[in-house]
């Protein structure tokens, strides 16, 4: 082969190889915009960084993060606990809300929760313990465990634990709550007081900034 050619493989080999660690970091990294004390990997978190799969945040009381990637949107409120996975998150402890285009997925104990059909959804999840609590705000929603999958349609919240699902149940289509005082408690502290499916902004600076990466926002002003 001659050196010309020999340069210009070598050149286009390099930029193939560019490109695909390129797609890779975009499908593992996000930013995260967080008030109040955050820890990242154990240590503080700036107000507004980048992090990667394998990343893990929590929030100590008053503290609120948001993690943004393409298409998706995660909101941690306090006293909670995530691992990121770039197409997926892990909840350890605590609450999430994901608004998602892309079906962006949580694992919480051995249950997988994802949109259903097109990928897009919006969602919350309670863990505390071994008790489970899925919400399906905007779109269909599926649990899935131990090859089996339940499916929630817009609206319904499931209760679960480590032995499985315990309940479906409905919101009450006139009042928009239900008689479940732990379900109802979940819709509470996960949406805004005028019944809309996203949470109020816990603070004016993710009330009034758009997400960096993200066009959705995970969250809305309490005055709008």
């Amino acid at each position: 082969m001659r050196p010309v050619r020999l340069l210009a493989y070598v050149f286009v080999c390099l930029e193939i190889l560019c490109f695909s660690i390129f797609l890779l970091a975009a499908d593992s990294s996000a930013v995260l915009k967080s008030t109040g004390s955050v820890a990242l990997n154990g240590a503080g978190a700036p107000a507004t960084t980048a992090i990667f799969s394998g990343d893990t945040v929590r929030t100590a009381n008053g503290a609120v993060l948001t993690i943004s990637a393409p298409g998706s949107t995660v909101l941690l409120p306090q006293n909670s606990q995530l691992t990121f996975k770039g197409k997926s998150v892990n909840l350890a402890d605590g609450k999430a809300t994901v608004t998602t285009t892309k079906g962006l997925s949580v694992t919480a104990d051995h249950y997988r929760i994802a949109p259903d059909g097109t990928g897009a959804a919006q969602y919350e999840i309670e863990k505390s313990g071994d008790a489970l609590l899925v919400r399906a705000s905007k779109g269909a929603v599926t649990i899935q465990s131990s090859g089996k999958t339940v499916t929630l349609s817009e609206g319904q919240v499931a209760s679960l634990n480590q032995q499985g699902l315990l309940s479906v149940q409905n919101a009450d289509p006139l009042s928009g709550t239900n008689s479940n005082p732990a379900l109802k408690g979940l819709q509470d502290s996960l949406s805004s007081s005028d019944g809309s499916s996203l949470p109020i902004c816990p603070s004016a600076s993710l009330c009034k900034a758009r997400p960096s990466v993200s066009g959705i926002r995970p969250c809305r002003c309490k005055q709008l």
